[in-house]
């Protein structure tokens, strides 16, 4: 989940060498299509990607494989798409905040808006959390899918790891910091229901932790040099490691930052802190029993 630049495309350039081109599937319909489609862009914009409102335009029936075909294969007037692909490959997926990317993420699905099935600013660099989404866009309650294009609520923290019952092995889950009085809070959770909680993040999450507890040293660097000599030192440390991770990952909601927001938390850092000082642990060493 992250805000990110749009891609600078001329969407109506391509659309009209698309629609002049006799070689393809598309030829002749489209021609007849380019002056709506070009106002559903303007629209989608004017709009900004908002899932409520954005209506698109209606294709002939004729016209709706090949024109989608074009997203599959596209001719050399599209050379965004696969642009997009591979520029996705090394960034955290701004729908999820996963590590991984190499695809791309409709927003408003081509299945029921055809008409944006290559338009640059529908087409977001993703993982496979797009797959997983398959049509859903609009909630109840005005709730909708956010745009990492548009979206400025996306360049904040909206969600933290939650870790209940702490120990060796506790119970893993998400939880918001959102304030639940902001005017996108349903989007958020909407968004967070229909895209984040369908990958595998709360597994990463655990497993993280698992890897946390036997080298904490691994996650926080300062705890490599020795314990912490207060609490307020800890929660220093680990705070400067998720400002590495929200830097370095460009996102407030990567993985890697939500497992150490997590780690923040007021019962948690009691924990750490009691395990880091626990009579007879060695520097450096587990917070648990190294059960492998």
């Amino acid at each position: 989940m992250n805000r990110i630049d749009a891609p600078v495309f001329d969407d109506h350039a391509a659309l009209l060498e698309l629609s002049l081109n006799q070689r393809l599937g598309s030829h002749p319909l489209l021609q007849n299509y380019v002056v709506p489609i070009g106002d559903a862009y303007v629209d989608y914009v004017t709009k900004e990607g908002d899932a409520s409102v954005v209506a698109g335009t209606i294709l002939d029936a004729a016209l709706v494989a090949p024109f989608k075909a074009h997203y599959a294969s596209p001719p050399d007037c599209l050379p965004h798409i696969e642009e997009m692909r591979k520029a996705g490959r090394s960034r955290t997926c701004p729908m999820c905040g996963s590590p991984l990317g190499g695809t791309l993420d409709h927003i408003l699905p081509k299945a029921a808006f055809p008409c944006f099935a290559i338009f640059a600013k529908n087409l977001v660099p993703a993982c496979d959390c797009n797959s997983h989404r398959i049509n859903d866009v609009v909630g109840p309650n005005g709730a909708r899918i956010l745009h990492p294009y548009f979206d400025d609520i996306l360049r904040e923290r909206l969600i933290s790891a939650r870790f209940d019952d702490v120990g060796a092995v506790p119970r893993v889950g998400i939880r918001f910091v959102i304030d639940p009085a902001h005017a996108l809070y349903s989007s958020v959770v909407f968004h967070f229901d229909k895209v984040v909680s369908r990958t595998a993040v709360v597994e990463w999450i655990g497993e993280e932790w698992g890897k946390f507890v036997l080298e904490p040293g691994g996650h926080i660097a300062d705890l490599r040099r020795g314990n912490p000599a207060t609490r307020d030192e800890l929660v220093a440390s680990i705070e400067v490691e998720r400002g590495i991770r929200d830097r370095s990952l460009r996102s407030l909601n990567n993985w890697q930052s939500v497992f150490v927001s997590g780690l923040l938390d007021d019962h948690v850092v009691d924990w750490i802190f009691a395990a880091l000082t626990a009579p007879g642990r060695v520097v450096g060493g587990p917070l648990v029993p190294d059960v492998r």
